[in-house]
């Protein structure tokens, strides 16, 4: 687009300019800005074709211009370009071998350059050429762009030479300068605008070149936003005759501000006072919109950075830190400025520099998450969760790396862990204890059932003796007494039996199966009034739920509960009441209340009642 640009002041300066020199003058001047080259010149071959003549430059030493001469033969760039009838590229002017170059060249330090024809009337009105002093590749496109400028010379060179050729001229500019996309105008420095084309008027908002032409009589004070804009504009003028990408906040017609985007060249006449104003316009607003934008974005992004509560840090692909936030300096007990003098292995030392150097290489955009240690810069150090990834920026690779301070979370962590093993310590005491008791009572159970079975089988040997042997002799009373001893021993084994089995129970693997607690009630019930015949026992049972639990544990649970009841001296058990909510999971444990003639157990006691069933356990189990 600049060179588009350039090529249409270009054009603009060869209808508006009568004045050859000052053509090529503006010339070289536009042509060495548009292509970055450090000299740009214009040699016209002269009468005898055996010689060129520096007719105009920019980059030269004082004096050469008007006087400096180059040989036309074979032997220098330009007489090889005009013989080639080509343009002439050349990359080191030092290792070239189809010519030498010329003084003029060599003692400015000319490395690299390219040249082409200007073209007159189907012959050579000479060469135009830049040159670097330092090694280029030029391009196609340079070629084009300075092949484009010099034919745009030949066709203003031409159009002195006829009439026809002239209108043929002012007909095709005419049209660039109509169709231009970018404005072009003249102005006088007082800020009257002498010309405009079409895009001009329409970029401030006026609807012809005529009408913006007529309503502009001071641009300083009707267009710039900021007066002074215009002043420094001037002044740039005044000092070094252009300015290139000049930008300026503008008022539209209409009121809108926009932006705008100008390259523009003074025009002197013969006393050196600048007549006026020549340039190309470019509206902006968009660009500098979108860069306000990315202004906006980058300092919320700033913002959220070094107001994040984790360390963030960027590095190099040395290790060293390209940038940090004040949390990660913090983290770290420097300042801001010392962190920047750090590298990675200064804070981490479980990294050696090989392997973080390595890793760097490596790291892919999804990145790694891991834990690591951070020394700070008291010898202190502390853990750290991190999360980093890679990334190109303007060719050099970094790391954006995201550090979290854990080392209270991994003192809570270590802190839990030994609770735990406390915790699973005293599980395994009371375990240890639990199954000592369970032994003890086992083998306590076994003792007191064999030394009770002896005397229980002498008494009801001589019971059953009495019985067979003398039955005759004794009255109803004794019988009855008699079996009331029979009876007893009978009941007697029975508790025997229930405390073997009961010690046996704590040793049994508790087996988890749904159970129909009013069954397995009324079924304990039975069993227990038929171990007490005579009495008039009346059970009165709430509905309940199924439970959870061990049928086997559960039903000693029941016989306990209502033989307990039932054998507590009163004539009849009122009342059995189980809630829904202490049933939803039932075990050798399981909650329950028994009331007995009228009196409730305490709840303190009526724990007892479950004590020697209890186990170990989840609540689940």
């Amino acid at each position: 687009m600049f060179r588009e640009t350039t090529l249409t002041a270009l054009s603009m300066r060869a209808f508006l300019t009568e004045d050859v020199q000052h053509l090529l003058n503006g010339a070289v001047s536009l042509v060495r800005a548009a292509l970055c080259v450090d000299f740009c010149k214009v040699l016209e071959l002269q009468p005898d074709g055996a010689s060129l003549l520096l007719r105009a430059g920019v980059g030269w030493r004082p004096g050469l211009v008007g006087r400096a001469t180059v040989s036309a033969d074979a032997g220098s760039q330009a007489g090889y370009t005009l013989l080639s009838n080509e343009p002439v590229v050349v990359e080191d002017l030092r290792a070239e071998r189809r010519f030498h170059g010329p003084a003029v060249l060599t003692e400015h330090g000319v490395v690299s350059g390219m040249s082409v024809i200007i073209p007159r009337n189907g012959t050579h009105y000479g060469v135009l050429g830049v040159h670097t002093t330092r090694p280029r590749a030029f391009s196609p496109d340079d070629v084009n762009f300075l092949q484009c400028a010099a034919n745009i010379l030949g066709v203003a060179l031409r159009r002195n030479q006829a009439e026809a050729a002239s209108r043929s001229s002012e007909r095709k500019y005419r049209n660039i300068f109509q169709n231009a996309v970018e404005g072009i105008y003249q102005s006088t420095p007082d800020g009257k605008i002498l010309s405009a084309n079409p895009a001009m008027a329409a970029i401030h908002g006026y609807a012809s070149p005529e009408e913006f032409i007529a309503d502009i009589h001071d641009a300083g004070q009707q267009l710039y936003v900021d007066p002074e804009r215009r002043k420094e504009f001037k002044r740039l003028m005044e000092a070094q005759g252009e300015v290139r990408g000049f930008e300026s906040h503008v008022r539209r017609k209409d009121g809108r501000l926009i932006w705008i985007s100008a390259n523009a060249w003074a025009v002197r006449g013969a006393d050196g006072k600048i007549l006026r104003y020549e340039g190309t316009v470019e509206d902006i607003t968009e660009r500098k919109q979108a860069e306000a934008t990315l202004l906006a974005e980058a300092t919320r992004r700033r913002i959220l950075i070094e107001r994040s509560r984790d360390g963030i840090v960027v590095l190099d692909q040395q290790g060293k830190v390209f940038e940090a936030n004040p949390r990660f300096a913090d983290m770290l007990g420097y300042t801001p400025e010392e962190v920047l003098q750090l590298h990675v292995w200064d804070w981490d030392r479980d990294w050696p520099q090989e392997r973080v150097l390595e890793a760097i290489r490596t790291l892919g955009p999804e990145g790694a998450h891991f834990e690591t240690r951070h020394w700070r810069k008291d010898g202190s150090y502390l853990d750290v969760e991190l999360s980093n990834s890679a990334a190109e920026l303007e060719g050099q690779r970094l790391v954006f790396c995201v550090c979290r301070d854990i080392t209270e979370r991994k003192r809570a962590e270590e802190e839990i862990q030994q609770l735990n093993q406390t915790l699973e310590l005293r599980v395994q005491e009371r375990t240890a204890e639990l199954e000592s008791a369970n032994k003890e009572l086992e083998s306590f159970s076994y003792s007191v059932s064999h030394d009770l079975r002896a005397p229980l089988r002498g008494i009801n040997g001589y019971a059953a003796m009495l019985a067979e042997d003398h039955a005759q002799e004794l009255d109803e009373e004794g019988r009855h007494t008699l079996e009331v001893i029979r009876a007893e021993a009978a009941r007697m084994n029975q508790l025997i039996e229930g405390l073997l089995g009961f010690a046996r129970m704590g040793r049994q693997a508790m087996h988890f199966a749904e159970v129909d607690m009013e069954t397995m009630a009324r079924s304990a019930f039975d069993e227990c009034a038929a171990l007490a015949p005579g009495r008039d026992i009346q059970f009165k049972l709430h509905p309940l739920p199924v439970a959870q639990g061990d049928a086997s544990l559960l039903a000693h649970v029941w016989s306990n509960l209502i033989s307990n009841a039932s054998s507590s001296g009163c004539t009849a058990m009122r009342t059995l009441k189980a809630p829904a909510s202490d049933w939803h999971w039932c075990s050798a444990s399981s909650r329950a209340t028994a009331a007995a003639s009228g009196r409730k157990r305490r709840s303190t006691k009526a724990r007892r009642f479950f004590s020697p069933c209890r186990r170990l356990g989840t609540r689940n189990q």
